[in-house]
């Protein structure tokens, strides 16, 4: 048997993260699953091969004799750093050379490739409902598939299955149904039986909606990074599968954080000022009423901002104040453009959560002279 090869075609995270919980699936589908996820998650086979080898003969009377082990193996894969090899794209010579496709070749546009991208987790059984996977005994009706579209987005939607169709979606269209078919995405992790007639191949079983959302908006966001989008499906809270602006930097992280801290809490100013300005389409005035809220957040925190900045404090409510945020008159100075506002967002999301964290930490310290044990 040859040496397996655990090199990832999944982000590190995303893995880790799905093998948690297939790990705490029942016991009568737990190998089956094992073996599903590390099929789609490695680029090698023989990383199936050798889980299957292990533990894929099992007696019958004693079905649960390997379950512990099977839980242990998974886990034990998830924690040594020194078998988990990112997966790295190989570029061969004419990429390495810049030699890449002539403008204007359809297979280069976006939605060409998105339609592709839909195929390819359509042949995966990830969507059983809005695009079930092509059976010789039920043929995909892409009529039914697009009117299901159609009544879903509010826009004239067609699709005959084929890759080169998606070159005719306009913005509109293709962003809208990038974020119908994130809620339609449910991974299969097992397999429910192979249908031999006319090659079919598998029919799917136990899905997940929250697993196949992940792995979609991995798979879409990787595509839009590639075509230098600057929008990605956002993953928590009200952003969850809706398209939102990103601007590449830490403060992603923990605007993300912030805003799935915030969901569903309308009071909460912080959480709604980041939905709003990260929205796609946001307009200049949406993006300084959410800067508005941000400002207003840190006044409620001015004295800790004092604390912390002591004379530097005024200098960011000077900001605030004097560069038509929070005000409207004579003496503002509007002449920015954009980019600006983007700065402010960064600045002021950055001050409210170090403000936040120091009030956490302040709350949770004992008062002067009382013992921590």
């Amino acid at each position: 048997m040859a040496e397996p090869q655990y090199r990832l075609v999944w982000p590190k995270e995303l893995f880790v993260w799905e093998a948690k919980r297939v790990r705490l699936l029942p016991e009568d589908i737990l190998f089956q699953a094992i073996a599903r996820l590390l099929s789609e998650a490695f680029d090698d086979h023989a990383v199936v091969t050798t889980f299957s080898a292990e533990f894929g003969t099992r007696n019958v009377f004693e079905p649960d004799v390997h379950i512990p082990s099977m839980r242990g193996w998974l886990l034990d894969l998830t924690k040594d750093d020194s078998r988990l090899m990112p997966y790295v794209a190989p570029r061969y010579y004419a990429e390495r050379g810049g030699h890449t496709s002539a403008p204007g070749n359809p297979y280069d546009a976006l939605g060409v490739q998105y339609a592709e991208l839909l195929l390819d987790l359509q042949d995966r059984g990830y969507f059983p409902v809005a695009l079930p996977r092509w059976c010789s005994d039920a043929p995909v009706d892409f009529d039914e598939v697009g009117e299901r579209v159609r009544r879903a987005i509010h826009m004239p939607f067609g699709w005959d299955g084929t890759q080169t169709m998606g070159g005719d979606w306009d913005e509109p269209v293709l962003y809208s149904i990038m974020e119908y078919f994130h809620d339609q995405a449910q991974r299969p992790r097992t397999i429910l039986y192979h249908h031999e007639y006319g090659d079919c191949g598998p029919h799917y079983d136990s899905h997940s909606a929250e697993s196949g959302g992940a792995v979609y908006r991995w798979r879409v966001n990787d595509l839009l990074r590639r075509h230098r989008v600057e929008l990605v499906l956002g993953r928590a809270g009200e952003e969850r599968g809706r398209l939102i602006h990103r601007f590449g930097n830490p403060i992603d992280d923990s605007a993300d954080a912030r805003a799935a801290e915030g969901w569903g809490n309308p009071e909460d100013e912080v959480a709604h000022a980041i939905r709003d300005f990260r929205e796609r389409g946001a307009s200049s005035t949406q993006k300084r009423q959410a800067l508005a809220l941000l400002a207003g957040a840190l006044e409620l925190r001015r004295g800790r901002a004092k604390v912390v900045l002591g004379k530097d404090e005024d200098d960011l409510f000077k900001i605030a104040n004097n560069f038509g945020i929070r005000h409207r008159n004579d003496r503002q100075r509007t002449a920015y453009g954009e980019e600006f506002l983007d700065y402010l967002f960064g600045t002021f999301l950055s001050s409210v959560t170090l403000l936040e964290a120091l009030e956490r930490r302040d709350a949770s310290q004992p008062p002067s002279g009382v013992p921590l044990s």
